[in-house]
């Protein structure tokens, strides 16, 4: 009896409590509230799956009597749709989730709204197609893997209020044949550029201050680069592998170089030395066979492991 009549109950309660869904669909969208006060949601996926073809996001969406505004892409929500070619993204995005079209090999191009703050790590990797890209004004930062593997990207537009570029950002994007970084920007994350196998030019602005690990590693076409007066810092193996480059002007503002960071940078003939320099790593020019002589400066104090091991052709130090 006492069983009967508290199932009785629940029942009256369910019956007359408001119904709330967190997620629900518009045609072929997937959508989730984030915040009923603000009336606000995310797109969380499509009806279709990987086989989506375009896309064209409204900017509002009803759900019963209600309007909710659609402010961003959540994190996978398109990732692998291999058929999709086209998306149409309304101005009210203000962030797209990690990973949210990754994977997407026939998409070609995007357009970003001019709202937009913040992409999420690897929102875009992996997108093959992908021939170039325009970074709103409105983004101050790139996470890490954003556009990696974007083996077809040839042109990127920056935003002049950019201050940092993520590890593996752009890594192996390997049609990028060259780069001008805007004058905000003050690091770059490890590996960002690496295996740029195309890169043939770089212009690194003057805010500059860090060059992560591996940043620019295996760009084997980059023949020169220009560093920042500001530069303090450069990350283990940075340059390695950048079998083209034939000349490095080092910024006086550097007092060491770390380990690996122009191995086997094998066309390298000309090194001009900063006069504060104290230390140079371990394998820092290690098989940089076209090296014929150095001229250390006088601040130097400590030269590490194999640092000019295997430079065949050095016979002035």
């Amino acid at each position: 009896m006492k069983k009967s009549l508290l199932l009785s109950l629940l029942a009256l309660i369910f019956q007359f409590t408001p119904s709330f869904a967190k997620t629900f669909t518009v045609g072929d969208l997937k959508f989730e509230i984030i915040s009923e006060d603000e009336k606000t949601c995310i797109v969380i996926g499509n009806e279709f799956g990987p086989y989506f073809q375009s896309v064209s996001i409204p900017e509002e969406v009803k759900l019963s009597d209600n309007i909710y505004k659609v402010t961003y892409i959540g994190s996978s929500a398109f990732s692998g749709c291999s058929y999709l070619t086209s998306i149409d993204l309304p101005q009210s995005i203000t962030s797209i989730g990690g990973y949210a079209f990754s994977g997407c090999t026939n998409l070609t191009s995007i357009d970003l709204p001019k709202s937009l703050t913040s992409i999420g790590n690897a929102a875009f990797s992996g997108c093959t197609n992908l021939t170039s890209i325009v970074l709103p004004q409105s983004l101050t930062s790139i996470g890490e893997s954003v556009f990696r593997e974007c083996s077809s990207l040839t042109s990127i537009v920056w935003p002049n209020s950019l201050t940092s570029i993520g590890g593996y950002a752009f890594r192996g994007c390997s049609t990028l044949s060259t780069i001008v970084l805007p004058e905000s920007l003050t690091s770059i994350g490890g590996a960002a550029f690496s295996g740029c196998t195309n890169l043939t030019s770089i212009v690194l602005p003057k805010s500059l201050i860090s060059i992560a690990g591996d940043a620019f590693s295996e760009c084997v076409a980059l023949n020169s680069i220009d560093l920042s007066e500001s530069l303090t810092d450069i990350g283990n193996a940075a340059f390695s592998g950048c079998t083209n480059l034939t000349s490095i002007v080092l910024p006086q503002s550097l007092t060491s170089i770390g380990e690996s960071v122009f191995r086997e940078c094998s066309s390298l003939t000309s090194i001009v030395w900063p006069k504060a320099l104290t230390y140079i790593g371990s394998s820092a020019f290690s098989s940089c066979t076209n090296l014929t002589s150095i001229d250390l400066p006088q601040s130097l104090t400590s030269i590490g492991n194999a640092a000019f091991s295997g430079c065949s052709n050095l016979t002035s130090i």
